[in-house]
C-alpha cells in the first residue's frame, strides 16, 4: 500500500457495500473533500540527512493537553461498521500512541460507555460540542 487510494481500494475489498458507501461519501457537494484531495497531493516530505536525531521530540500539547505525536485522529461515524471494536479499538490505538481521537456524535457507543470502555486503556477525553 502506497496511497490513500490504495488504503480506499482495500477497504471497499473488505467492507460491505453499504459501508463502504458511507465512509466514502462526503458533505454537502464534495468540494471540501476534493479541494482536501487535491492540497494533500501538493504535500511533499523531504527528510533531512545527516542530523543528529538522538534526542528527537515531536511531542506538543493541543487544548491543553500534552501528546507524544502531533498527528490527530478526527473524528469517523460508526466505526463500528468497520470492526466489533469501533471507536473502542481506535480510541486505545490511538492512546498507545500519546495522542488525540475526535469522537464524533454519531458514534457507535454511547458516550458514557466509551469513555469507560477506552479509559481502560489510559485514554483520557474530553467532549467538544459546537452548535452554529
Amino acid at each position: 500500500m502506497i496511497d490513500l487510494l490504495d488504503f480506499e481500494e482495500r477497504a471497499r475489498a473488505l467492507l460491505p457495500p453499504h459501508i463502504s458507501a458511507y465512509y466514502a461519501a462526503a458533505a454537502g457537494s464534495g468540494v471540501g473533500l476534493d479541494e482536501g484531495t487535491v492540497d494533500w497531493s501538493a504535500i511533499r516530505f523531504r527528510p533531512h540527512v545527516l542530523h543528529d536525531v538522538g534526542s528527537v521530540s515531536v511531542a506538543t500539547t493541543v487544548l491543553g493537553t500534552a501528546v507524544r505525536t502531533p498527528i490527530l485522529v478526527a473524528p469517523m461515524a460508526q466505526q463500528l461498521g468497520a470492526h466489533p471494536d469501533g471507536e473502542v479499538a481506535m480510541g486505545r490505538a490511538v492512546a498507545s500512541t500519546g495522542s488525540l481521537l475526535g469522537v464524533s456524535t454519531n458514534t457507535g457507543f454511547p458516550s458514557p460507555l466509551l469513555r469507560v470502555l477506552v479509559h481502560r486503556g489510559g485514554f483520557r477525553s474530553t467532549s467538544l460540542v459546537i452548535t452554529a
